[in-house]
């Protein structure tokens, strides 16, 4: 009878011994779901610029209206500089021929009095290391890999290069042809820009019906410039956009681009991001070990189930009163009858209360799943951690005197 109620014993304690270890493979599955969940977000911040071009060019009214913006705020001395030389190409224009009037039709916009507000790009984008103009690159990439899309936001989160015009030679300026804006029997298309050192002044004049259109007429005239490191293209493309700080975040991560480039590189963005999605859905229902599958609302209570079971059933072969006894021949049957795991269990007060109460509790609180539970789910959960726990303390001092 005794060698058998040791057994039953030490049967619940490795009930609880098992339980704990399926616990804890179900938690490493939801760390490991927590970092999918990662992957699967920054696929997804990336993959929000797939559609962007590489560069942005100013006729993208914001990303124009807002670079102006950010020099009037963050280099207003340099900004004002550039308003005169606006100014002065303004006046050199209207002395060879240009009205306030037509340069404004020519511009799309209404005749106003402020010259400041005709569209003269005085502003430039640049390669600081090939000086090259940026201003009207556009690559689209639309369906690209992981990796290309990671080289796309390199391209749109770095730092601009921003050329602006400091200071404009009067002297320098050219004489237009005479009636040059004044053939009415064309449309015409005016455009000033700077290239590198050279303001360009652009004038194309369309012709309706006639077979061979006229070349544009270009004069260039070099101009003083300053070289100022601004904000990103995506900063300037939408700057209170709240996925700008994301997007830099993840920029400056070299580790974390790093590690989306080993596991993603190669696959195409949508692909990854629909795998990342499967497994997390199926990590949301299931757990899986060893081949079993159990619901991942349902675990937590197995756990609480077995854990109360075994342990109710401890105590109570604890409570037997003649296990409390101290008598010799009870010594001698557990040194001659017990196997060592027993023996184990028994002589140390320190693993009984770890297998008791800290095995259980971990257990309990590693089972609970990555979805969202029920506040009454919650409570349940967590009230039997606190049964559990007491049961456990009980437990080990009952068995003190073993």
């Amino acid at each position: 009878m005794h060698q058998k109620l040791v057994k039953r014993f030490s049967f619940f304690g490795r009930i609880i011994i098992v339980v704990f270890f399926v616990s804890i493979a179900s938690w490493l599955q939801k760390i490991e779901s927590y970092d999918i969940q990662k992957d699967l977000i920054d696929l997804n911040l990336i993959a929000s610029i797939r559609g962007e071009p590489t560069k942005y060019t100013f006729k993208d009214q914001s990303v124009y209206s807002n670079t102006i913006g950010w020099l009037d705020k963050n280099r207003p001395e340099l900004s004002n500089l550039r308003r005169t030389a606006r100014g002065e190409i303004f006046d050199w224009l209207k002395n060879q021929g240009l009205s306030s009037n037509l340069a404004f039709r020519l511009a799309g916009k209404e005749p106003q009095s402020d010259s400041q507000t005709i569209p003269f790009y005085f502003i430039q984008f640049v390669d600081r290391k090939s000086d090259t103009d940026l201003t009207s690159q556009i690559k689209l990439v639309s369906f690209g890999s992981v990796n290309e899309v990671i080289d796309k936001l390199d391209s749109l989160a770095t730092p601009t290069n921003i050329i602006c015009v400091k200071k404009l030679n009067i002297d320098s300026l050219p004489e237009l042809p005479p009636d040059i804006f004044n053939d009415r029997r064309a449309t015409k298309e005016l455009a000033v820009s700077l290239f590198g050192n050279e303001l360009s002044v652009r004038l194309r004049r369309i012709y309706r019906n006639a077979p061979i259109q006229t070349m544009p007429d270009k004069f260039f005239f070099p101009v003083e410039t300053e070289l100022v490191v601004g904000p990103s293209y995506i900063e300037l493309k939408t700057p209170s956009s709240p996925l700008n700080i994301f997007l830099i975040k993840l920029y400056q991560s070299d580790e974390r681009k790093r590690y989306l480039r080993k596991t993603y590189g190669h696959m195409p963005i949508g692909e990854a991001q629909k795998i990342i999605a499967d497994s997390l859905t199926q990590a949301y229902k299931r757990i899986s070990i060893l081949g079993f599958s159990f619901s991942t609302r349902k675990f937590p209570f197995a756990v609480v189930f077995f854990c109360l079971i075994s342990l109710i059933a401890t105590l109570l072969i604890l409570r037997r009163p003649w296990l409390m006894r101290k008598t010799d021949s009870f010594d001698n049957q557990s040194d001659s009858k017990m196997e060592e795991p027993d023996s184990l269990l028994y002589g140390s007060i320190y693993l009984r209360a770890f297998i008791w109460i800290v095995l259980p509790v971990v257990s309990i609180f590693a089972a609970i799943p990555i979805i969202p539970i029920t506040i009454n789910e919650q409570i349940l959960i967590y009230s039997s951690g606190a049964i559990i726990f007491l049961l456990g303390c009980t437990t080990v001092i009952i068995s003190k005197d073993l």
